[in-house]
């Protein structure tokens, strides 16, 4: 009958749809290969705020998971215990924000924004960056990115922004390449990004001026004929 056959359709909507609430709940990322998962990639609605001293022991075991793979618990204990010494040593200082991100309760991204150089003009540089492995694809760093960007921009009035990534890898400079990002220095090892946070700037960084490629100026028209005559006397008399 057709109440059997909608009964039956419902279950099978109902299976279909069962891996992909599963998956949204516990943060996996799915196959890509599975059209039925690929919502599990929509972005995760983070909520973004400054780290406290209590939520660095959080933020270190981020970094040391996003950084580093198969670890014993001894030598994580130990690499997250002195990074908790490193944020904790930084926390607090002015032109200095460590940002944490937070998903129904728990840490799932860190990052911070900082000067590098304390003489004017200021240079913000966006640094450690991570983002917990099983939350990776969600959007999560691009928000965590947008939000430096705000900081330097409307809190310390910066025009621009600054971020180093390792030469080998090629997924963070697609990232921060998608997000308007562009080398402006390399080295054998690292690549060094900028991104304008004005409008009126496309990015790219500003050429020579004229008087750099305009070479040594040139004389009037009066005194370089006066140079010539000077010439012609000068090899009449000694012929």
């Amino acid at each position: 009958s057709a109440r059997r056959v909608f009964t039956m359709g419902c279950w099978k909507l109902f299976l279909l749809l069962l891996p992909c609430c599963w998956a949204l709940q516990s943060g996996v990322r799915p196959r890509r290969g599975d059209m039925f998962l690929r919502c599990a990639e929509m972005p995760l609605p983070v909520v973004i705020s400054e780290a406290q001293p209590a939520d660095l022991p959080e933020a270190s075991h981020i970094l040391i998971k996003a950084f580093n793979e198969a670890l014993t618990d001894t030598v994580f204990l130990a690499l997250a215990l002195r990074e908790h010494k490193r944020l904790a040593s930084n926390h607090g200082q002015r032109h200095h924000a460590q940002l944490l991100a937070r998903y129904d309760g728990q840490a799932v991204g860190y990052v911070d924004v900082d000067f590098r150089d304390h003489r004017k003009p200021y240079t913000p540089y966006v640094s450690d960056l991570a983002v917990r492995p099983d939350c990776r694809r969600r959007k999560v760093a691009t928000q965590l990115l947008e939000r430096c960007e705000d900081i330097a921009s409307k809190r310390w009035h910066c025009d621009e922004i600054f971020l180093k990534v390792e030469s080998t890898n090629p997924t963070a400079l697609r990232l921060y390449t998608n997000l308007g990002y562009h080398v402006c220095k390399e080295d054998s090892t690292t690549s060094t990004l900028r991104k304008s946070l004005t409008d009126d700037d496309d990015g790219e960084q500003p050429g020579p001026t004229t008087e750099e490629t305009a070479g040594p100026p040139v004389p009037p028209p009066g005194q370089q004929q006066k140079k010539k005559k000077k010439k012609k006397k000068l090899s009449w008399f000694l012929s």
